[in-house]
Parts: C-alpha cells; structure tokens; sequence
C-alpha cells in the first residue's frame, strides 16, 4: 500500500504495463496532476489518486488507460447534466462520427 505523500514533483509516472504516462507537477486530494511536457495537446492531465497501484523508488505506477484531461472531465460531467436535465447542445461532445462524410468514423451505423 502506498501513501499520497510519497509522491512528488519530477517523479516518473507509468502505467503497469511500462508505459511512460507523464511526469508528477503536484498532487491534490484526488489526483496526480501531471506536468504539460510530453503532451501535444497543451492541457492539464492528471490521474485520479484511486488509480495509482503503487510507488515503486521514484516510479509511480497506474492502472493503464487511466490519464485524462481536466476539460474531458468536465466535458463529460457537462454532458451528464444536459442529458439528465433533456438538454442538448446541438453539437457532439467528442467530434463527429464522420458516417457520409469519406473521413473517419467510428463505423457505428454501417
């Protein structure tokens, strides 16, 4: 078992696979916040507190697939909101599926 005050900035963050996620800037009560190095999107990432497995030296290890975004969260949660209150925005919350249009897709509806 490991201790949220055992991790801290510059520490090397991966997932249990041994992929390089990114790198510690801070940790809040919930969350990792990671630096914005390494990331072409120039957003905050972080990993939630829950996923950590544990800290190994100056590694911390994650569940896979467990980064994300500030803004998909609260994408998601704005998504939550309209969806529950029978609201729509008009537009997609995560881009277009691209059906009829030659370029991409999730391939839903073929």
């Amino acid at each position: 078992m490991f201790s949220a005050t055992e991790i801290k900035p510059a520490m090397t963050v991966t997932d249990t696979m041994g992929l390089h996620i990114g790198t510690v800037d801070h940790v809040d009560e919930d969350a990792v916040g990671l630096t914005r190095d390494g990331f072409a999107d120039d957003l905050h990432h972080f990993v939630a507190l829950a996923a950590v497995r544990r800290v190994e030296g100056n590694d911390v290890v994650v569940d896979s697939g467990q980064a994300t975004t500030i803004e998909a969260v609260a994408g998601a949660i704005l998504y939550a909101r309209r969806s529950s209150a029978g609201l729509s925005s008009g537009e997609p919350l995560f881009g277009t599926s691209g059906h009829g249009t030659g370029v991409g897709g999730s391939g839903i509806g073929h």
